[in-house]
């Protein structure tokens, strides 16, 4: 039902294919819980949606300050679409969350360097690797928990209550983050 695979020695555009297929084929095959932590996932952003509709749980775990101020703004220009899909997105709050990680159905699981976004994908010497363990998962879904307390849960009615300014901001640098 899920691919998994050794990526190393992958690097670029092969291991990000490779995880995106992972990840996509999860998250279409009807996996019960998914659990993630991205900074960008604008690759796979459409298969977390459909399977939020189909009643998947998806928390996405995101920084909500980061060393990249115009990415924070672009990335939160889809904010509306997820929350109306129902995803649950936290702001991580105090320190910048670097994760890259992502549980699937309490048995598969990611962890590693890379993005996924197309810089990862064509420059950048990132990896990842993917495990299929059902204790590991567990392990990487209490970390995940942990740090679910020092996020903040960004509710419909709270991102409906986001300054002028802000909206402003999403939708001119929305278009560019695919880029940044």
């Amino acid at each position: 039902m899920m691919a998994t695979f050794d990526c190393s020695g992958c690097c670029g555009v092969v291991a990000l294919t490779m995880r995106l297929r992972s990840i996509r084929g999860a998250a279409c095959a009807g996996a019960l819980r998914l659990f993630a932590h991205r900074e960008f996932f604008d690759q796979i952003e459409s298969q977390l949606e459909a399977a939020s509709r189909r009643g998947v749980t998806v928390e996405i775990l995101l920084p909500w300050r980061s060393n990249h101020l115009l990415a924070d703004w672009a990335a939160r220009s889809y904010f509306t679409r997820c929350l109306d899909t129902g995803i649950h997105l936290l702001g991580y709050q105090k320190a910048m969350v670097h994760a890259k990680t992502c549980t699937i159905d309490g048995q598969w699981s990611t962890i590693g360097t890379a993005n996924l976004d197309r810089l990862s994908s064509i420059g950048n010497y990132e990896i990842n690797v993917e495990i299929y363990d059902s204790r590991f998962a567990d392990q990487m879904e209490q970390l995940f928990d942990s740090d679910k307390t020092n996020a903040l849960e960004i509710t419909r009615e709270r991102w409906q209550r986001r300054t002028p300014f802000m909206r402003l901001t999403e939708r001119a640098l929305g278009p560019l983050r695919l880029m940044l």
